[in-house]
């Protein structure tokens, strides 16, 4: 499995949080275009299963971009939708949905939402072409599971859309648009008042990965302070109580200054029945200078894992993810069990 893409929105603010403050938290982890006027700028709501979602609010194109670590032939994306009880766009027939673009902003798909809430489909930029539409629409007011995959090809390309597991779109034949057949990021539109939930996105230059099926992105927050408390807290209280706000913020903070400063937290137990991946994400900042970094795994039974080192070059607060598809400490998918017993955290490089 090449999972490369989480996101639930369970990080960016509470419930009923609008506007420039979402933009901008946004802003860390993506390119976001949203409109000048807060009016016009998502919203977090109540998202399918409980947590946060993200409801367009715009009559102006909105998008966030997904960038993805390589460029990818095969392309599986899943995302929860919602189309509003009262649909608010009437003056155009269709209104855009999710775009797979190349380096050079080629499209190699695009999915348009139709006023009867069928799911459209195009290859293309400009001019695009039309393959075809979903046997079935979206039902207005109620939440859908949309999962594509997409191999990109002249000639034997392939195309596939589900809802809620069924199969409602194939094609085979060109998918490719321009000159190169591979995909680098994806791009989420606005649609007013829609809502989006719950994305995963795998990449891969084989037909190796599959469907996940409709899964939940689930937050994590710290509950305790873990085996290793080495760096230094900004205030006098346990350090899990100063990085488990949401949104993150610089108000208070735990920092080091020594290489190999390690600092481990535990979290919440999981409300899932089952795991697909766990992913890590901080917020760091450098005060002066250059330094290095990398996320701690320690396991129930104690053993402890290096992730992935990465550089902070300056004081603006950067933030940094990966995931792992597979428990370090088995090699072997990850449980419930080893997930609630597991501690989390950084080592200063």
């Amino acid at each position: 499995m090449a999972l490369h893409i989480l996101e639930g929105f369970e990080t960016f603010g509470a419930v009923g949080t609008s506007g420039f403050t979402l933009n901008t938290a946004m802003g860390r982890r993506y390119t976001v275009r949203g409109h000048a006027t807060e009016a016009y700028n998502p919203e977090l709501v109540t998202g399918w299963g409980g947590g946060a979602a993200l409801e367009w609010n715009c009559s102006e194109y909105c998008y966030f971009v997904c960038n993805l670590p390589d460029a990818y032939q095969y392309i599986i994306a899943g995302f929860a939708y919602k189309i509003p009880s009262t649909r608010l766009y009437t003056n155009v027939s269709e209104r855009s949905i999710v775009q797979g673009q190349a380096w050079n902003a080629d499209s190699h798909f695009w999915l348009w939402l139709g006023q009867s809430g069928q799911i459209r489909v195009y290859v293309g930029t400009s001019s695009p072409v039309y393959l075809g539409s979903t046997s079935r629409g979206l039902k207005q007011g109620e939440w859908a599971y949309i999962e594509l995959k997409t191999y990109t090809h002249a000639t034997l390309g392939t195309f596939e859309i589900r809802i809620n597991g069924e199969s409602v779109f194939s094609y085979s034949g060109d998918t490719r648009y321009g000159t190169t057949e591979y995909t680098t990021k994806i791009v989420f539109w606005d649609i007013d008042m829609c809502a989006l939930d719950d994305i995963y996105i795998m990449g891969n230059n084989d037909d190796s990965d599959t469907y996940l099926g409709p899964v939940k992105v689930e937050r994590l927050a710290p509950t305790a302070d873990g085996a290793a408390s080495d760096w230094s807290p900004s205030a006098n209280a346990d350090h899990y109580t100063l990085v488990d706000e949401t949104p993150a913020n610089a108000t208070d903070y735990v920092e080091a200054s020594t290489p190999g400063d390690e600092e481990l937290f535990g979290y919440a137990n999981t409300t899932l029945a089952s795991v697909a991946a766990v992913q890590i994400t901080s917020d760091i900042a450098a005060n002066g200078g250059f330094c290095q970094v990398k996320h701690k795994y320690r396991a129930g039974d104690a053993n402890t894992y290096d992730c992935t080192t990465f550089g902070i070059v300056d004081a603006t607060i950067a933030e940094k993810s990966e995931i792992l598809e597979t428990d370090p400490n088995t090699s072997a998918a990850w449980s419930t069990t080893n997930l609630n017993a597991a501690q989390f955290g950084a080592e200063m490089g």
